[in-house]
């Protein structure tokens, strides 16, 4: 295992070993507690900024703080419009997505694909099973925003 994989590694590392606790408060209290993703976000930050100046990973590195941005802004609109989806989840979607670019871009294209696949599902079920056409007009956006954020990672990748 070379350093720059070993660094990489270290943000999983974390999620890895809080996902249990994590996933008990979530199915508990519906929630995804603060005291887990923040540091996680800032661990993110710092392995990938510490891959980018040890082994010049930048083109990893902004194209992960760029599509996260978009992710996490899309998210929290969905979040805002709909009702479906936490922050404590939106922050992790959106860490995921950062942890995944330091590591590999074709990789975060084929994460950000899924995410944007499962955000469709949702609408879809909104559309055809549940028949919620006022939620659905109001998270309709979001899905443009999430695919801006896709098409500029794959235009740069």
């Amino acid at each position: 295992m070379t350093t720059q994989q070993i660094i990489s590694a270290i943000p999983l590392a974390y999620l890895l070993v809080g996902a249990i606790p994590v996933l008990v408060i979530n199915a508990r209290q519906s929630r995804v507690p603060n005291k887990f993703v923040v540091p996680l976000l800032f661990i993110t930050l710092a392995t990938s900024t510490t891959n980018a100046v040890l082994f010049g990973t930048w083109a990893n590195w902004g194209i992960g703080l760029l599509a996260s941005l978009f992710m996490l802004i899309g998210m929290t609109i969905w979040h805002e419009r709909s009702g479906t989806i936490g922050m404590g989840d939106v922050k992790l979607i959106a860490t995921g997505l950062l942890i995944i670019c330091s590591v590999s871009l074709l990789h975060a294209l084929i994460y950000l694909g899924a995410v944007v696949l499962a955000f469709i599902l949702v609408w879809l079920v909104m559309l055809f099973v549940l028949r919620d056409i006022e939620r659905l007009v109001k998270v309709a956006p979001v899905i443009l925003v999430i695919i801006i954020g896709v098409s500029s990672s794959a235009l740069f990748a």
